[in-house]
């Protein structure tokens, strides 16, 4: 466990939060051969189905989408999407057992093109929320889609790099959008969702293959497949569809560093600046065993961090697992109540 005067506070600037420093020319899909992605076009879908079937019923709100054919106990590695999908499978219950974070979707419709500093741009507009699992038969299993409990939204963290990248602020009403209450027709619903961005900020063009109602296999990074009518510097979308991990986390905290930042003005560029910002009226004040309320166990140093805060301070805490990070928070909430 570590005290604030221990940590190495991120010194990036805010608004290179939400970026990452090797990939600063582009905002792309990882190679969906190698990473925990699969273009939903290359899925195996029963009875032979179109795999625009899938964002039908995506639309549709149902609960539960068979997306492979009936695959035997002793075919999984010679299948052509079955591993794949165990692999998006591991990182989906990883994620969620060691972050808490439930952030596999299906992504649908595919913005591509460039921004006006050159940045290429391949990333999905709307997030469908799912979770992969297995329905086992008797000589085989089928691979689900449930759909979780969560509305379908804008892909934050592209909108943020396109807020970013063209200076154009993106108010909350349209990050926040609850698509959920849109049509369940998917003609209807992407009637209303061009409506939608005709209306935005965004200026993202319409290609004409979305209204053929068929998806089209990824391309590589950056070139379409399909017919363009946009120029060098145009966004587009695209009918493709990705099922895959799409952290949206560090969205929010850029959100939130954005309001700090035109709260305080451009003094405050970093996460050090902030803390420093915000205990500068503090007083230390002794805190004594007895105004302590601590039903776990707590070290010298999780001790120490609990008065820090009772002082009025703000730290971070940070340590590797199993030591004791819950265990303080426990106390820190048994404290405070």
């Amino acid at each position: 466990m570590q005290s604030q005067s221990q940590l190495n506070i991120i010194q990036s600037p805010i608004n290179d939060l939400n970026r990452n420093d090797s990939v600063k020319n582009t905002i792309l899909l990882p190679e969906t051969k190698n990473d925990p992605f699969l273009d939903v076009h290359a899925l195996d879908l029963p009875n032979q189905a179109d795999p625009f079937a899938l964002i039908d019923q995506l639309i549709a709100h149902k609960a539960i989408i068979p997306i492979s054919e009936s695959i035997a106990y002793d075919e999984t590695e010679i299948h052509p999407t079955a591993h794949q999908l165990a692999q998006i499978a591991q990182a989906e219950q990883l994620l969620k057992t060691e972050f808490g974070k439930e952030e596999l979707y299906i992504g649908y419709p595919m913005v591509e093109g460039t921004f006006a500093d050159g940045t290429v741009v391949q990333n999905p507009l709307l997030l469908f929320p799912v979770s992969l699992s297995k329905n086992y038969q008797e000589k085989g299993f089928v691979w689900e889609l449930v759909r979780r409990d969560e509305n379908v939204s804008f892909n934050r963290a592209l909108l943020l790099d396109y807020a970013q990248h063209t200076n154009i602020r993106i108010f909350d009403t349209l990050l926040d959008y609850n698509f959920d209450e849109l049509p369940k027709s998917t003609s209807l619903f992407e009637a209303k969702l061009f409506e939608l961005l005709r209306v935005s900020p965004l200026n993202i063009a319409v290609n004409r293959d979305l209204f053929t109602n068929t998806l089209s296999a990824i391309s590589p990074k950056g070139i379409s497949n399909t017919e363009t009518t946009t120029t060098e510097e145009e966004l587009q979308l695209i009918p493709n569809a990705i099922l895959g991990i799409f952290e949206q986390g560090s969205s929010f905290q850029v959100n939130d560093e954005a309001f700090l930042q035109d709260h305080f003005g451009k003094t405050i560029t970093t996460n050090a600046q902030l803390f420093e910002h915000l205990n500068k009226d503090v007083l230390k004040k002794a805190i004594k065993a007895e105004d302590l309320m601590l039903p776990l166990a707590a070290d010298n140093t999780q001790e120490a961090i609990i008065r820090e805060i009772k002082s009025g301070r703000s730290l971070v805490v940070q340590g590797p697992p199993g030591t004791g990070k819950t265990q303080l928070i426990s106390n820190v909430i048994a404290d405070f109540i």
